[in-house]
C-alpha cells in the first residue's frame, strides 16, 4: 500500500539552475626563500581555483572554497601536521613552478541560484552555499570535452 503523503513528496519537482562568474586575481609565484607566494586576496568568503599549466602544455584544476583567501593560502604556503591536501598542493604547486609551470588564481563571491525561474543572488558567507558551487564546479570537470585534469581528490 502507498502512503499518500510520500507519493505527493515523489511527484514533486524542484528546478534550479546555479550560476558564477571568475574573476582572475592573480598567479602562484616562488619566493625568494622557494615558499609559495600568493599575493593579498580579497577579505569574505570566495571560492577559487587554480589553473595550471604545466611546462609540457598539460592542464590541471583544482576548485576550493574558503571563508578567508588569505588564511586559507597561508595553509598551502605552510602545511602543518596532518593536512594531507594542504601539504599535497604545496607540493605539487612547487613542482609545477620549477618545471616552468604557470598557476593562474581565479575567485567569484558572485553566485547566483534560480529557483523556478526566479534568479537571486548567493549568499557564499553559507559554507554549504560554497559547497554546492564547488561541487558544481567539480562535476562540470568530469565532463568528456574538458581540457585539463582535476587535481580535487
Amino acid at each position: 500500500m502507498r502512503d499518500a503523503a510520500v507519493e505527493g513528496v515523489m511527484n514533486e519537482e524542484l528546478r534550479a539552475t546555479l550560476r558564477i562568474g571568475w574573476q582572475h586575481y592573480g598567479s602562484v609565484k616562488l619566493d625568494a626563500r622557494g615558499k609559495l607566494s600568493f599575493g593579498k586576496f580579497p577579505s569574505g568568503a570566495y571560492l577559487y581555483r587554480f589553473r595550471v599549466l604545466r611546462a609540457d602544455g598539460k592542464r590541471e584544476q583544482y576548485i576550493g572554497e574558503a571563508e578567508d583567501l588569505d588564511r586559507r593560502f597561508a595553509r598551502y604556503r605552510s602545511p602543518h601536521v596532518g593536512q594531507q591536501t594542504n601539504w599535497r598542493l604545496n607540493a605539487h604547486c612547487k613542482d609545477v613552478l620549477l618545471e616552468g609551470g604557470k598557476i593562474d588564481i581565479d575567485i567569484t563571491n558572485h553566485g547566483w541560484i534560480a529557483i523556478d525561474g526566479i534568479e537571486t543572488k548567493a549568499n557564499l558567507h553559507w559554507k554549504q552555499v560554497r559547497r554546492t558551487f564547488e561541487q558544481l564546479c567539480l562535476t562540470l570537470s568530469l565532463r568528456p570535452d574538458c581540457n585539463f585534469t582535476s587535481l580535487n581528490r
